[in-house]
């Protein structure tokens, strides 16, 4: 039973590491994309701002490389859980997406029975 516990933390670990790799890959996407739209003009001229952008693209890389030593243990279970993990950030805006599409069609059906409703009764 121990083996199994190690398992499933160390695919826990892969699930979060790969996650985390997909939101500073999106950050440092957005960053790089709209710079006046993140700190306006003053970006490139603070000592701070590129203290935090060098920063966090060396997690990134850290990040990285951390994910190529998992995949290098050729544990199928690791793997398949890093694939779940970079996915993560895709399956929740699909999931998100998906849910308020539910719940606008079952307004609409419940406000369309409630309006069939009160027209049956008069």
């Amino acid at each position: 039973m121990p083996l199994f516990a190690g398992l499933l933390a160390a695919m826990i670990v892969a699930v979060v590491v790969s996650s985390l790799y997909e939101c500073l890959s999106r950050v440092l996407f957005n960053w790089d994309k709209t710079p006046h739209r993140i700190f306006g003009d003053k970006r490139w001229n603070s000592f701070t701002l590129r203290s935090l952008r060098s920063s966090l693209h060396s997690l990134s890389v850290t990040v990285s490389y951390l994910l190529m030593l998992l995949l290098m243990t050729y544990n199928l279970w690791i793997m398949i859980s890093i694939l779940i993990g970079s996915a993560t950030v895709v399956v929740v805006v699909v999931v998100v997406v998906v849910v308020v599409v539910v719940v606008v069609v079952v307004v609409v059906v419940v406000v369309v029975v409630v309006v069939l409703e009160v027209h049956n009764m008069t």
